[in-house]
């Protein structure tokens, strides 16, 4: 059965699949700037009582927030991270980070946590945006609100303009790319082993030093060919061109 993987052809694509794979797994490794961001949690705390009260209390019932009537109140968790593998650093900004909730929204709390208290963000609230500052973003950081909202209509933006990054983007779950390299490594280190022991039982059972040494080549040259093959399939199976853009 494994006269197939004799024929010149399988040695040329090992070849090639060796040229190739370098510069495949170059893309995936070269520096990378991005942001990206997750919203972990929305939900709708109060919704507006003139409309789901009954008519007896429509015009009696009021909820207040700091002593001013509030309505259709969120609470909405945000994970804002560095999704590349470069820092991000104050003079890349020409326009700092900015979260906008849509006109009609009002903030009525935010609470911020980091994921290392080195990040030196500060921030400053203007009634449905939250405008941070010029700060240093390191490879790996990340940065969470907490936050409340009135009038609440589901319209999140994240946007600002730095140097290497064409948008920022949500992420339903980002992928280290140090995780994706190592599952592609995974994945083409155990194919090779069973190969290696099921070919190497084959050719060994033949008997003769001759065949016994012909064997040898061809297993070398089977298992090149096996491993590239399937470090290229695994490679496509993720999302290569949010990766490298």
């Amino acid at each position: 059965m494994w006269e197939i993987f004799d024929h010149p052809i399988w040695t040329f694509i090992a070849i090639i699949s060796g040229i190739t794979i370098p510069i495949i797994i170059y893309l995936v490794q070269r520096s990378k700037k991005g942001i990206g961001y997750t919203i972990l949690s929305c939900n709708e705390l109060i919704k507006n009582p003139s409309i789901h009260s009954s008519k007896k209390l429509k015009g009696r019932l009021e909820i207040l927030y700091n002593g001013q009537p509030v309505s259709n109140v969120y609470h909405i968790l945000i994970r804002i991270f560095n999704s590349g593998n470069v820092p991000i650093r104050p003079e890349d900004y020409e326009l700092p980070l900015k979260i906008d909730f849509g006109k009609k929204t009002q903030i009525l709390r935010k609470i911020l946590s980091k994921s290392s208290e080195d990040i030196n963000v500060k921030d400053k609230v203007e009634k449905n945006v939250i405008k941070l500052n010029k700060f240093l973003f390191n490879k790996g950081e990340s940065i969470k609100y907490s936050i409340f909202l009135a009038d609440y209509t589901n319209s999140l933006n994240i946007s600002g303009r730095i140097a290497g990054i064409n948008k920022i983007s949500e992420v339903d779950k980002p992928v280290p790319l140090s995780s994706i390299m190592r599952l592609i490594t995974i994945v083409g280190i155990i194919p090779v082993v069973l190969a290696l022991i099921l070919m190497t039982t084959v050719g060994l059972s033949s008997g003769s030093a001759a065949d016994i040494s012909e064997n040898i080549i061809s297993l070398i040259r089977n298992i090149t060919m096996f491993s590239v093959i399937v470090l290229v399939l695994t490679a496509f199976l993720f999302p290569m061109s949010k990766i490298l853009s």
